[in-house]
């Protein structure tokens, strides 16, 4: 297995204190499908690509805009 020398990887504890949840969380939500996987760095270690976290961050960030969007839409009477 190679790695890109120009690709960062952010441990669990890290990723989790960015999201403001738990480590516990991450994993649930990997588990639904919707967080990234984790890769293993080594034998005890595990992480996230860099990237990857941040397009996740984006795709929240959309949907919650949108959500804003149509709540304040008003109702057609």
């Amino acid at each position: 297995m190679s790695f890109d020398q120009d690709e960062v990887f952010v441990r669990k504890a890290e990723a989790a204190r960015r999201f403001g949840v738990t480590v516990r969380t991450l994993e649930r939500w990997e588990l639904a499908g919707i967080f990234p996987r984790r890769v293993q760095l080594g034998p005890f270690a595990v992480g996230y690509r860099a990237a990857e976290l941040k397009q996740f961050a984006e795709s929240r960030q959309l949907a919650q805009r949108r959500k804003a969007d149509t709540d304040s839409t008003p109702e057609a009477a």
